[in-house]
């Protein structure tokens, strides 16, 4: 008999993409009629059952999303982000899916801004300064634009440069839905208690039952957003006036600086 679920994720059908599940000491993240991960207790290892018909391709895939679960599992913060390096130092875009991460990454990519990853961001702590920013694989993935329900994997090159080193983490930037007038984005600070809120919504987490996991997850989200700068960034959607945005988000970033 299958353990019941403990937390679900959807498709925008309404269908389950991933369901959660213990078995024991084992988490079992289960990808219906696909294949089932199995998750030791603090992330360490992690075993795959697969349907007999399943590429190898969508298996990666598969890992490919939930391994910001197994970092959580080895106790890391991963964020729900986009991030690239402006002046050797990180930026990243938070947002749920939708929000347009990916598409703004690349687009800073393209202008000559390194990415970092394009939608879980690895951030540790650090006693000597701000957080630090980890790289993550070097492709994007981007909505296809023959099929509005798939992404395409684009690997990182001449057009798409990667960061495949650690940079501090030196601005956060929330993205709204979307709305504002005209093409120049807006920011507005916000303030630490609401930017733990937003952060922690956005912010993959592997058991929300386990006190543990939680008190590391405020405890570090805490400890962030009282050392980096956060704010809530608000622009129209569109793939023709990307150019423009990408320059404002970088002279934004550049006129940040860490309270201690």
């Amino acid at each position: 008999m299958r353990p019941p679920a403990y937390h679900r994720w959807q498709l925008a059908s309404g269908e389950d993409w991933i369901t959660f599940h213990r078995d024991g000491d084992t988490y079992v993240l289960r990808f219906p009629d696909l294949a089932d991960f199995r998750i030791s207790a603090h992330g360490r290892r992690v075993h795959c059952d697969a349907a007999s018909d399943v590429p190898e391709a969508t298996l990666r895939h598969l890992l490919n999303q939930i391994l910001p679960l197994v970092l959580n599992g080895q106790r890391a913060t991963v964020l729900h982000a986009g991030a690239v390096e402006v002046d050797e130092s990180a930026v990243a875009f938070v947002g749920p899916t939708g929000r347009g991460k990916s598409t703004l990454t690349a687009a800073m990519a393209n202008q000559g801004f390194r990415f970092l990853t394009d939608d879980a961001l690895q951030v540790s702590l650090s006693a000597s300064g701000p957080p630090v920013a980890a790289p993550g694989q070097p492709h994007l993935r981007l909505w296809n634009a023959s099929d509005s329900t798939t992404k395409a994997r684009i690997a990182a090159g001449p057009g798409f440069p990667h960061c495949d080193q650690e940079r501090a983490l030196t601005a956060i930037y929330l993205l709204g839905e979307g709305e504002g007038e005209g093409a120049a984005p807006t920011f507005e600070r916000v303030r630490p208690s609401a930017a733990l809120l937003e952060l922690i919504q956005n912010s993959f987490l592997l058991d929300p039952d386990s006190p543990e996991l939680l008190k590391l997850q405020h405890d570090n989200l805490s400890a962030m957003v009282s050392t980096v700068p956060v704010f809530r960034m608000n622009y129209i959607r569109n793939y023709e006036t990307l150019p423009q945005v990408c320059p404002q988000v970088v002279a934004h970033a550049r006129s940040c600086t860490i309270k201690s």
